[in-house]
């Protein structure tokens, strides 16, 4: 036995649906007699027929998976069953009025004898000339499902998505947290006793940063400074753990203006152009800068002098747009749709990544 349960904005929604189709369904009986019992008795057949249809419409038909063609042949006997209820139930209410032989409005009275005259295995066949009745009927009981079910795989979708972000950004906070943690305490611990002071200060910028990632990053939106500050802890960290096997510049501007941002969107794209090559033999070269310019961030990054690009592996990895910076494209493409412009090239030698994103929504 099939159940339903509604919430309270549910029923309200119910009792507000109905009550339209009622008064829609009065409003047009109202033209045919002015009878007050009459065209409230017929609006509620009307009523009742599209509730039944409403209610007891099939949940296999709302799936996608179904096939095309049985989902019509199952949507055209819905109909005729839908049809041959309303034409049995209509029939019984004219031939009952039609036999107290009560005097009503001439247009209802041609109603009543259409009907009646025609009988009921007539009305069946002639059903083309009751075609607008029921569309209109199966219309305005099946179509909210379908909007329900619209809306309700969009909502879903979009959840969908935001948890696989979610997912995405530990899984951005597993590639980084980790390694960062064990790679840098093992660097400071040698650190400390060559230069204490120094180890003090990077254990500093460690703190700051496995804030940023544990709680800051948990946010929905922080200010770009905030950002900005965690990069600088990040780019301090990697200098000073890749020492000479990568020589790590960057010049940031400060941001004066209130500006805010998705965290931890900057970190794992400098993170992805840095660990790229990170156990080359070879020296690398890396300039970053980050500017905002006309409410847009700006972030260069240019890598140079990696030997796997002289080995000729560069069209494996950096010329594949698909999946280079995979995490990082989809939360983009998630959050700032349509809003950011991304570039990755690489070439024997080098590699240039270039990132503008729109901040002025914000």
């Amino acid at each position: 036995m099939k159940k339903f349960i509604f919430t309270k904005n549910q029923v309200v929604f119910q009792v507000v649906f109905w009550g339209f189709i009622f008064t829609f369904y009065s409003l047009h009986y109202h033209r045919l007699v002015s009878d007050f019992k009459i065209f409230l008795l017929f609006s509620a057949k009307d009523l009742l027929i599209a509730m039944l249809s409403f209610y007891f419409w099939p949940e296999k038909l709302f799936r996608k998976n179904m096939m095309s063609l049985r989902l019509c042949a199952v949507i055209v006997f819905w109909i005729a069953a839908i049809f041959v209820t309303w034409a049995f139930i209509t029939y019984f209410l004219c031939y009952t009025l039609r036999i107290h032989d009560e005097s009503y409005s001439y247009r209802f009275e041609q109603y009543l004898n259409d009907f009646v005259g025609m009988g009921f295995w007539r009305v069946l066949m002639e059903w083309r000339s009751f075609a607008y009745e029921i569309l209109v009927l199966f219309l305005l009981s099946v179509s909210p499902r379908f909007f329900r079910m619209i809306v309700s795989e969009n909502i879903n979708k979009a959840k969908l998505e935001r948890e696989e972000t979610e997912w995405e950004v530990n899984v951005l906070k597993s590639e980084i947290n980790p390694p960062l943690l064990f790679n840098t305490l093992n660097h400071i611990y040698y650190l400390l006793d060559v230069d204490i002071n120094k180890g003090k200060d990077l254990i500093i910028h460690l703190s700051n940063l496995m804030g940023y990632t544990l709680y800051d990053s948990k946010n929905e939106y922080i200010e770009v400074s905030r950002e900005i500050e965690a990069v600088e802890d990040y780019l301090l960290l990697m200098k000073n753990f890749f020492d000479k096997r990568i020589h790590i510049t960057w010049e940031i501007l400060r941001m004066d203006e209130p500006y805010i941002i998705r965290p931890l969107l900057i970190i794992p794209i400098i993170n992805d152009v840095l660990k790229k090559g990170d156990r080359d033999s070879g020296n690398a070269d890396v300039d970053i800068s980050i500017d905002i310019v006309n409410d847009h961030l700006i972030l260069d990054i240019y890598r140079r002098n990696l030997n796997e690009f002289s080995k000729g592996r560069e069209t494996e990895y950096y010329m594949d747009e698909e999946m280079n910076l995979y995490h990082a494209r989809k939360r983009l493409n998630l959050y700032y749709k349509d809003r950011f412009e991304i570039v990755d090239t690489g070439m024997p030698g080098s590699r240039y990544l270039n990132l503008k994103l729109n901040l002025k929504s914000f």
